[in-house]
């Protein structure tokens, strides 16, 4: 019996030290052994919803130009997301609670993978794949771009887009944010040798407007205990349309450069909801 014991106590280490990060609403009703009153969590639990989809949602990392209608694009980009994680002025924080282990990293980080093809008419689509690090989460999202204005220099290229992402892997939260917004910026030439461009710079400005929708998976009393609501972006005609509060509306700005050299790019760019959190992205990759 003893045995047995020890090698459930091992086997429970192993896999929270494997997935130190993964989200777990249920660990909200109580923190560090005291449990919470009903209810009390409302607002947190709304709070790491919206932090949570500000990471998750699509993000502003291609210049305002699209590849043109034989281009594409493939690369490998990184986002990190701030969260607010430690507890301040005596409040403690959400993604404390909703930690295993009580210690959640200030950051979140979701390597992926993006790809993005060119079509007739200035429009593009693409798709992007990513694992939310030190987890079991991942994050799915597709999106489609169309360029009002192009190549006409010296006016700025200006682009609309709008998608969608999908949080994936956690049994208790479905959770998805679609994204519309307008990028405009300008691509320049240069080069190190008098009269030849070997490479091209980019820089744009991004506005967003994202609405998220977020579905606990909790029985009724956790639920209850912790404050967790439905948020739904839907048609109200639904079933079960009355027990949703309406999805969650946030405006972002967001920005970067993109500088390429032949068929290599490299990208740098930054983004902030000014209800919840900033998020960088850093990434690199091929255009044809």
């Amino acid at each position: 019996m003893r045995k047995l014991v020890l090698l459930s106590t091992l086997l429970s280490s192993t896999a929270l030290a494997a997935f130190p990060e993964d989200i777990v609403l249920s660990e909200m009703t109580e923190y560090r052994g005291v449990r919470i009153g009903q209810g009390d969590l409302s607002d947190a639990y709304k709070t790491l919803v919206m932090e949570l989809g500000t990471a998750v949602a699509n993000q502003p990392i291609n210049p305002a130009e699209t590849v043109g209608a034989f281009g594409f694009d493939v690369g490998i980009v990184n986002t990190f997301a701030f969260i607010n994680s430690r507890t301040k002025d005596g409040v403690v924080s959400p993604w404390e609670r909703a930690h295993p282990g009580e210690n959640p990293n200030t950051y979140l980080f979701s390597p992926g993978l993006q790809i993005r093809k060119g079509l007739p008419m200035s429009l593009e689509i693409g798709a992007r794949g990513s694992w939310i690090g030190n987890s079991r989460q991942a994050v799915f999202s597709g999106f489609g771009r169309f360029a009002l204005v192009e190549g006409y220099k010296p006016a700025p290229d200006i682009s609309v887009h709008a998608g969608y992402s999908g949080y994936l892997g956690n049994p208790e939260l479905d959770l998805g944010v679609f994204d519309a917004g307008a990028t405009l910026g300008s691509t320049w030439s240069f080069g190190s040798y008098p009269g030849i461009n070997q490479a091209q710079i980019s820089l744009f400005a991004d506005f967003s407007v994202l609405r998220m929708s977020a579905v606990h998976r909790l029985d009724d009393a956790t639920a209850e205990t912790i404050g967790a609501a439905k948020y739904y972006s839907g048609p109200s005609t639904a079933p079960d349309a009355d027990s949703y509060e309406a999805g969650i509306t946030m405006p972002r700005v967001g920005g970067g450069l993109q500088v390429t050299n032949g068929n290599a790019h490299i990208r740098l760019t930054g983004a902030w909801v000014p209800s919840t959190i900033p998020t960088l992205n850093v990434g690199m990759g091929f255009t044809y």
